[in-house]
């Protein structure tokens, strides 16, 4: 038995992504520190979605693909909601499908090459999926718990470089450990928008780093959790001035999968008799004759004692009464 479970655990995981798949995830961003938004803030943004992972048709040589879609979306900066509509978000982060191998490699992607005005650690619109059901990709070897392997993915033209490993498996459920690092440069202008070289007014450099964990559904092929603490550290220095400015942003997303309610299925129906009915009936023939005989006894004790009070208020008859 320790050596089947042992097996398993060895065994390269894959994702299992069919045409027949429909996942619905919670994917919640919260942002802490320095934001460059409206000209720059200290603050805390929170973020929270509905993200639609639908299979599709068309993966060819063993590949898979499936589609992404917000359908939900709400902002809040410093506790106040911001006025975003869904219809703003998805035209940034529009429904969009990939093509990816069972280890998790995007080899198409329909997403536009859209960039939202400002850069935040890790955001990148052709990069969504692997902020959310996509977050690793498997190694091709077989591995013990505990044992590391590495891969790169690019975010908006900078490699991220991520160090994963397993748990122990248990159940269908396979714990994975990530860690990852990135750094990069992007120039802004005083709106601290990324802009090109002739419109910027400074360089800002950043280097990321993070930790995280999730849960792999063996059997079903596709995470169900996924979380991941993120610090990035920033120096901004001035083209003019020369000045160095430090920055630091703290980040935690969460994905979870949302299970549909199981509903009990309904138990087969035994098929009803003409014994069954006879049965039944002798029941409630006995079962009135019962309650009828009850009622009788009792209606009769009822007016033996009336007859008895009322024949004690006749002169002459109360002393009769109980012999």
């Amino acid at each position: 038995m320790l050596t089947f479970v042992a097996a398993i655990a060895l065994a390269p995981a894959t994702y299992q992504i069919k045409p027949t798949t429909d996942l619905s995830y919670d994917f919640k961003m919260i942002f802490d520190g320095f934001l460059p938004i409206l000209g720059g803030n200290e603050g805390t943004a929170d973020i929270d979605m509905v993200v639609k992972v639908k299979g599709e048709l068309g993966g060819e040589n063993g590949n898979m693909s499936a589609s992404t879609e917000i359908t939900k979306f709400e902002m809040a900066f410093n506790g106040g909601k911001l006025p975003l509509t869904l219809d703003m978000v998805t035209d940034v982060f529009p429904k969009s499908s990939i093509t990816f191998t069972p280890r998790g490699e995007i080899v198409k992607n329909t997403a536009p090459d859209k960039k939202p005005p400002v850069r935040l650690p890790g955001l990148d619109v052709k990069r969504f999926p692997d902020i959310t059901f996509l977050p690793i990709i498997f190694s091709e070897k077989e591995l013990k718990a505990g044992e590391e392997w590495q891969f790169k993915k690019s975010f908006d033209g900078a490699d991220m470089t991520y160090t994963c490993s397993f748990g122990e498996l248990s159940g269908d459920t396979l714990p994975v450990k990530i860690a990852i690092k990135q750094d990069y440069t992007v120039l802004e202008n005083d709106s601290m928008e990324v802009v090109p070289k002739e419109d910027a007014v400074r360089e800002v450099t950043t280097h990321m780093t993070g930790t995280g964990e999730a849960n792999f559904d063996t059997k079903r092929g596709i995470f169900t959790y996924v979380k991941m603490k993120n610090v990035a550290k920033s120096e901004a220095t001035d083209f003019d001035s020369k000045e160095k400015t430090e920055r630091v942003l703290k980040q935690e997303l969460t994905l979870k999968l949302k299970e549909e309610p199981r509903v009990a299925k309904p138990q087969p129906q035994k098929p009803v008799t003409l014994m069954d009915h006879a049965s039944a009936l002798w029941d409630n023939t006995v079962q009135f004759s019962q309650n009828l005989w009850d009622k009788t006894k009792g209606y009769a004790a009822l007016a033996k004692l009336l007859i008895q009070s009322q024949m004690k208020m006749i002169p002459g008859l109360g002393g009769m009464i109980g012999r």
